[in-house]
């Protein structure tokens, strides 16, 4: 038996991670046909080493104690903490007299970024 290596990417591409997975599968397939060898695929992080016997040699544990949900909540409740201090922050900043007008454009500017920051999250 053959044993392949492959995973998708962490993040983004998948069009081409699919693309990928297709060409894979193709391959498996031709390499299955003409050897008449059966091909398997280890799990992510695990290695494996081809003598006569196969054997994995490694694997990776993934301790993933969260759900990706429940970390996208925490994440929410801690900006709404950190929105809530900047709120505070920047008013006083915008209150305070000596505050020069090259500041005040800086915190504009700084506000402005991160209303687009939010507004790619919230439009995809």
């Amino acid at each position: 038996m053959i044993h392949l290596w492959g995973c998708l990417s962490s993040r983004g591409e998948l069009n081409k991670d699919i693309w990928e997975i297709g060409q894979t599968c193709s391959r498996i397939m031709e390499i299955e046909e003409e050897t008449k060898i059966g091909v398997t695929i280890p799990e992510f992080g695990e290695t494996y080493e081809l003598n006569e016997k196969v054997e994995m040699t490694h694997k990776i544990e993934r301790k993933v104690s969260k759900t990706i949900k429940s970390e996208i909540i925490e994440r929410l409740e801690k900006l709404k903490s950190e929105m809530n201090d900047m709120d505070q922050y920047v008013r006083q900043d915008v209150n305070n007299e000596n505050l020069r007008d090259e500041d005040i454009f800086r915190i504009n500017e700084k506000i402005k970024d991160l209303e687009q920051q939010i507004l790619n999250v919230v439009e995809g």
